[in-house]
């Protein structure tokens, strides 16, 4: 990656717009940005993070502060940076959340934080994202590495200079697998661990499904399973079950014969005692039945009688019917002579005439009967004309009023419409809206929790980081003092004539006294104390990490918004959608309102002349109706006579002809009912004495009701049938070689009974020794191919599980050190040599930088650590006990190594770009002349390394400058020698 060209504007101290191209000192290699303390140097560098991280080294992500407090509410904040990765050139614009005017009215409103990404290629820049959270995205891909990496390779900030150094091994393991690619061991890991796991828990399968069927067969047989039963034992019980189902089936064959010896003897006996009963039965209902016969003989006569008299019933009653019906004819005549004398008729002498003239006279009444009934509805009609006539009048001014009004509501209409499509096109706007509004609220919310546990976890590091310092500062001062004694210490071993183990001299003039201060034991307690102090700032900003990475992109999620501010503005959303919902289901309302307007004033007009006609027609039907009315009228009246309606008089007529009618039949059915008399009384004298009764009468009281005969006939025939069924039972053959004294099945049943309960306890038993008998040869059988298939797995697990075991850092690893930790120990000591061919010169030789593959705290882990080795004590330091200077040194010789070992792996992340943030003011010249040697060699292979420092020295030393002035009104601005470029606002699209 290298760094290009950066404008800012409303940036740190900078208020107006400020360009800085560093392709301008591509020629140089090296250059310095410089100042006076305050003026802006680090600024730069926090522009170049927070356009690429959204965040600035020094205000850990309290964002308001990256904008200049110089600027006014018109003045806009924001920093624009390009920079190439491998051959592409890219553009990021971003800007914080600050306070701006309103674009109308007056004051300030919030201008949420905005990012832009793009490919600089042709005239014109191609946009690849522009959200903060589709950038950060889209970065990560082409920079995988995160800020605090960043900061350690590429960007050395102030108070972050010495973090790869001091870093912990699973964070300086991070930042080494990003740079060289090397997760593919990773994954190679887990798969093995995943594939050990698998094996492990299928071997863990098979021994619980052997030892549950083990236990399984054991109960079936009832023994106990063994400890480890193998195949042996399983094949040895499924071959005694199986020899015990043999045995249980010929017991259940042997109870089987038993039992039907017993069932065939008892049915003997039982045949025997059912025909016994069913004799000595037939021989009660003989008895019975013969002692009966008298009284059925007498019922046989009773029924003879009652059908001789069935034969007289009909001429009886054809005579008291013939009776009845001339009675009823007489009384008919009688009442119908009655009727034609109230009418003063003469129909009954001479019925016919009478009867002619009646009918003539209703012929003539029939017409003007009808138009008598039809007047009701004549008159109906003609109130339905005068109404009709009413209706069609009043019908056309109210026609007249809605056509004069269509225009207006024609208009109205169009003006509802227009302004319910303004609102109904804004739902899919107003939606969209309210779905990334929720998602946004939802992370500010997310993010405010979070960032609470932010704060705790770095006071937490900030105390850890204090206890470290001041354990490092502990045994630095010890080691010191040792180093202080060993001349005292070594003097107390000199002999008399025994050679110096210094100089080597036998002689011992001036030995130093004093007493030994620091020992080796409070060496190692102090060097205990600082590694867990280490330690413990390694966790806790592990944890500041974690939650930082978590804060960072739920952060991004919700694009810096507050939630208060994402609620109000989601409410409103939300207001606007309904709105438009609402205007959208009343478009259509209106849209019919209006076409319906529309088609109205035609549909009117035509009505309109319809109504018109309407008024003439029904007009000339109401004067016909009149007319028509005062004809019938006259009809009436002339067809009347003395009655006061024709209806009246007609229906008197009807009533004088009925009555002469009813006169001439009632005279006709009387004569016929005297001759049907005489002859049904013939009739009956003769069936009398034909069937042997005096008179009806006696007839009558021999006759039975038709139920009760039947009842008598049945009982008759039911003793006959039941006589012969008895006798015919007693004269069967099998019967009459029937011993006299009853048998008894009682002692074949209890021995029936208990073959068949030894029957069914034998085919249960057998059966229970079967179904056994299969399951044990089933769990056999499983139990064989569980066992053959142990072993293969076994020894599959066995070699995954050394060889994870190994590529984990595991035993048998005794080193402790995982597969991906010793590939990157060989890119670290690679870096390491080239730091210390660097630290070497800076430090005359005192330090150099050693690998610690050893095991660390708990044996967790082996293989990163860093330790310094000072040559004057031969012992290995850690690097929080070195001096400031010193520390500087060992961290700028370790930033150097890795620059330089990164851009040379093929397919790794190059670094171009360097930058260096202070640490030369703790240097004296000797040393700073050394460091600056070092650094100069780093400039071979196209790199850029940026220098900020105050040091004076330092701006004598580089001639390629950046100058950050500090103007009379408090604000900076960057003095280089740059061309022209073209502004930052609108330089990118968007």
């Amino acid at each position: 990656m290298r760094i290009l060209a950066l404008r800012v504007a409303g940036f740190g101290p900078y208020r107006a717009e400020q360009a800085v191209d560093f392709r301008r000192f591509d020629d140089d290699g090296i250059f310095l940005i410089s100042g006076r303390t305050g003026a802006g140097k680090s600024s730069i560098l926090d522009a170049v993070c927070f356009a690429l991280y959204g965040d600035v080294p020094r205000f850990e992500r309290r964002e308001s502060q990256v904008r200049s407090q110089h600027c006014g509410p018109a003045d806009p904040s924001e920093v624009q940076l390009d920079f190439q990765v491998r051959d592409t050139v890219y553009r990021i614009r971003r800007t914080p959340r600050y306070e701006r005017l309103k674009r109308s009215g007056s004051g300030t409103t919030t201008a949420e934080p905005e990012a832009e990404l793009a490919v600089l290629e042709g005239e014109a820049p191609r946009v690849v994202a522009t959200r903060p959270t589709e950038v950060g995205i889209a970065l990560a891909e082409l920079l995988p590495i995160s800020k605090d990496q960043f900061l350690q390779v590429i960007l050395l900030a102030q108070n972050r200079f010495q973090d790869f150094l001091l870093a912990p091994t699973d964070k300086r393991r991070d930042l080494l697998r990003t740079l060289f690619g090397t997760d593919r061991f990773q994954r190679l890991e887990h798969d093995l661990l995943e594939r050990r796991n698998a094996l492990a828990a299928a071997l863990a399968a098979t021994a619980t499904e052997l030892a549950a069927r083990a236990e399984t067969t054991a109960e079936l047989v009832g023994t106990e399973p063994p400890t480890e039963p193998g195949h042996e034992w399983f094949e040895r019980l499924a071959k005694e079950s199986a020899a015990a189902a043999v045995a249980a089936d010929a017991a259940a064959a042997a109870a089987r014969a038993r039992l039907e010896t017993a069932e065939r003897a008892l049915q003997e006996v039982l045949r025997v005692q059912a025909l016994q009963i069913r004799r000595d039965d037939a021989r009660r209902r003989t008895e019975r039945l013969t002692g009966e016969s008298a009284g059925v003989a007498g019922t046989r006569a009773r029924l003879a009688a009652a059908r001789r008299a069935e034969a007289v019933h009909p001429p009886s009653a054809a005579l008291a019917l013939a009776t009845e019906t001339l009675a009823a004819a007489r009384a008919a005549l009688a009442e119908a002579l009655a009727a034609l004398r109230r009418f003063g008729s003469d129909g009954a002498a001479q019925p016919g005439a009478r009867i002619e003239a009646l009918l003539t006279l209703q012929g003539v009444l029939a017409h003007p009967r009808a138009v008598e009934a039809a007047l009701p509805q004549r008159r109906a009609a003609l109130s339905a004309a005068e109404q009709a006539v009413r209706t069609a009048v009043d019908a056309v001014p109210a026609l007249e009023a809605r056509i004069a009004a269509l225009p207006a509501r024609i208009a109205a209409l169009d003006d509802a419409l227009a302004a319910l499509a303004l609102t109904a096109a804004q739902a899919p706007a107003a939606r969209a809206e309210v779905t990334a509004l929720t998602a946004a609220l939802e992370a500010a919310r997310a993010a405010a929790t979070l960032a609470a546990e932010v704060d705790t976890a770095r006071r937490t590091e900030a105390a850890a980081a204090t206890s470290a310092g001041r354990a490092a500062a502990g045994l630095d001062s010890l080691l010191t003092a040792r180093v202080a004694g060993q001349a005292v210490e070594l003097a107390a071993g000199l002999s008399a004539g025994e050679p110096c183990p210094v100089c080597g001299s036998a002689e011992h003039p001036r030995p130093a006294r004093g007493a030994v201060t620091v020992g080796p034991a409070e060496i190692e307690a102090a060097r205990a104390d600082s590694r867990r102090a280490q330690e413990a700032l390694a966790q806790a900003a592990t944890a500041v990490t974690e939650l930082e990475r978590r804060l960072a992109t739920i952060s991004a999620a919700a694009a810096g918004q507050q939630p208060d501010a994402v609620a109000e503005r989601l409410a409103a959303a939300a207001d606007r959608v309904r709105e438009a919902d609402e205007a959208a289901a009343r478009l259509a309302t209106v849209r019919a309102e209006r076409a319906e307007a529309a088609a109205g004033a035609e549909r009117l007009a035509a009505e309109l002349a319809t109504a018109r006609e309407r008024v003439v027609a029904t007009t000339a039907a109401l004067t016909e109706r009149r007319a028509e009315v005062e004809h019938d009228l006259e009809v009436v009246a002339a067809a009347c006579g003395t009655s006061p309606t024709v209806a009246a008089r007609a229906d008197a007529v009807q009533a004088e002809l009925d009555a002469v009618r009813r006169a001439t039949a009632a005279t006709s059915d009387v004569r016929a009912g005297e001759a049907a008399a005489a002859e049904a009384a013939a009739t009956l004298a003769a069936v009398l004495t034909e069937q042997g009764f005096a008179d009806a009468e006696e007839a009558a009281a021999a006759r039975l009701d038709p139920a009760t005969e039947t009842a008598l006939d049945a009982a008759v025939r039911t003793h006959e049938q039941a006589l012969a069924a008895a006798v015919a039972v007693l004269a069967e053959p099998e019967l009459a070689a029937l011993p006299e004294e009853p048998v008894s099945p009682a002692p074949l049943l209890a021995e029936r009974d208990e073959a068949a309960a030894e029957f069914e306890a034998a085919v249960a038993d057998a059966g229970g020794r079967r179904d056994r008998a299969r399951a044990v040869a089933a769990n056999a059988k499983a139990a064989v191919v569980l066992i053959a298939a142990s072993g293969d797995t076994a020894a599959r697990y066995g070699e995954v599980r050394d060889l994870a075991a190994t590529v984990h850092g595991d035993e048998p690893n005794t080193r402790r050190m995982r597969l991906e930790t010793y590939v990157l120990a060989a890119q670290l000591e690679q870096i390491i040599a080239a730091a210390n061919l660097r630290l070497a010169r800076m430090t005359a030789g005192r330090y150099a930088l050693d690998l610690d593959d050893e095991r660390q705290h708990r044996n967790v882990e082996t293989g990163l650590g860093i330790g310094v080795r000072d040559a004057h004590t031969g012992l290995v330091r850690q690097a929080a006990s070195l001096s400031g200077g010193e520390m500087f040194l060992a961290s700028l010789a370790l930033a150097l190594g890795l620059a330089e070992v990164v851009s040379a792996q093929a397919g790794g992340i190059r670094l171009d770009t360097l930058f260096v943030d202070e640490g030369f003011g703790s240097l004296d010249a000797e040393t700073l002349d050394t460091a600056m040697a070092a650094i100069d060699d780093l400039r071979t292979g196209g790199r850029t390394i940026g220098l900020i420092s105050h040091v004076e020295s330092m701006q004598e030393r580089i001639p390629a400058k950046l100058a950050v002035e500090v103007l009379p009104t408090g604000d900076s601005r960057v003095v280089q020698d740059a061309p022209e470029a073209p502004a930052l606002r609108g330089a990118a699209p968007g």
